[in-house]
């Protein structure tokens, strides 16, 4: 089984149109699925590449209420969303995908302080 993992990193911009949205290459997955098509890459990829899109839209879509919570939460820290797509082929003439999102909704951070000395009494809590 072959299987390809693409990562948009949702801060990036990119080089070919400047929209948010790019991939290590440097290029949306909008500006991908047209250069492809462009280089006349299989129509069935061609077809995998624009689903794929579509379910990363429709994921952002579903998940901005949430996203936008866990923006604030962050302050003044930066929010991290991860799109992957994992591509992946069983058989000829198929493709199989499976889209991905992932965001931290709330950030846990917790200190506790001690030190322990010898022979120390115990103290009174």
């Amino acid at each position: 089984m072959i299987t390809t993992k693409i990562e948009i990193d949702l801060d990036k911009r990119c080089s070919g149109c400047g929209e948010k949205g790019a991939m290590q290459n440097g290029l949306c997955l909008k500006c991908i699925t047209e250069q492809i098509s462009q280089q006349g890459a299989s129509e069935l990829m061609s077809q995998a590449l624009s689903r794929a899109l579509n379910d990363c839209e429709r994921l952002i879509t579903s998940y901005a209420s949430k996203i936008s919570r866990a923006y604030l939460m962050a302050g003044d820290s930066t929010l991290k969303i991860s799109l992957s797509i994992d591509l992946s082929s069983e058989s000829p003439g198929s493709i199989n995908g499976e889209t991905t999102i992932a965001f931290t909704e709330s950030k846990v951070k917790d200190k506790t302080k001690f030190i322990v000395i010898e022979k120390q009494e115990p103290l009174p809590l």
